[in-house]
């Protein structure tokens, strides 16, 4: 599998972990370092994960889907992004 598939699988594997509400899986598919939203590390992005509508609304039902992903990989670092 290429890099780029197995960024695209991860950027999916976080998508279904974060609707099916798996949280630690969710965070799990960040480097240790990863960041989102301005967070960085696991334990800040699960804190932030934790007040998100998601997290605080159980009758709210979600589905993330993520178009346009522009993949640029540099020898062992890679950079995604996506709408």
């Amino acid at each position: 599998m290429s890099d780029f598939d197995e960024i695209r699988n991860t950027i999916a594997r976080n998508n279904h972990a974060l609707d099916d509400r798996r949280y630690d899986d969710c965070v799990r598919t960040y480097a240790p370092d990863g960041v989102i939203a301005g967070r960085r590390g696991h334990a800040a992005i699960r804190e932030f994960m934790n007040h998100q509508e998601l997290a605080t609304r159980p009758d709210l039902e979600r589905r993330h889907v993520n178009t346009n992903i522009a993949i640029t990989v540099a020898g062992d670092v890679a950079e995604a992004v996506s709408d």
